[in-house]
């Protein structure tokens, strides 16, 4: 795989997750509710499998930003792609 390409995927996936930060406005409750509904809405049109494993990374940028655990945002994660 080209490096090239490596850092365009990264790029988005940091892009997307400043996107969810801001929309959560710093807000842990608001984050984890926000990434439970966005996993439910997505996974009911993308396999969870291949969905979990693109927005691992994006919950690995935004629990360092909010100095949290990030067990509980994978929590939320799994909880909505399970239910989508």
């Amino acid at each position: 795989m080209d490096k090239s390409a490596t850092r365009q995927s990264s790029g988005l996936l940091a892009d997307l997750a400043a996107f969810i930060l801001r929309i959560s406005q710093g807000s842990l409750f608001a984050l984890y509710l926000l990434i439970v509904w966005f996993s439910v809405f997505l996974s009911a049109f993308i396999d969870n499998v291949p969905y979990l494993i693109a927005i691992l990374p994006v919950v690995q940028v935004l629990t360092p930003k909010l100095g949290v655990d990030p067990y509980l945002l994978y929590l939320g994660l799994l909880l909505g792609a399970s239910v989508g």
